[in-house]
């Protein structure tokens, strides 16, 4: 897993330099988005919406399936937007950031 920050222009042009460096490399690729820029990564070979950016109670809930699911895709990278770390997205970032590192 790798996290992705910045403002919002800015995180999705790296995604989508990340996305087809990989690609080109052959890896299958995933990323995790907001429902706000999920439709800019449509060259990764699977992408799961887990809120919008303010819903981080729903990006709590949908984040363990999405992860499960790439791990059942065999999805080689995945890259993930960071979430504000505020409340209940500190335990979003905490769980990201321990994916990240294994």
């Amino acid at each position: 897993v790798v996290l992705v920050a910045g403002n919002r222009g800015a995180m999705i042009k790296k995604v989508q330099a990340l996305i087809r460096k990989y690609k080109k490399a052959g890896k299958k690729v995933g990323v995790i988005a907001s429902s706000e820029t999920a439709k800019h990564y449509n060259e990764a070979d699977y992408v799961a919406v887990i809120s919008t950016r303010n819903n981080l109670k729903m990006a709590a809930h949908k984040l363990f399936r999405a992860l499960r699911k790439f791990d059942d895709e065999r999805v080689d990278i995945i890259f993930t937007e960071t979430f504000r770390e505020e409340g209940i997205g500190k335990a979003v970032m905490d769980r990201l950031k321990r994916a990240a590192t294994n």
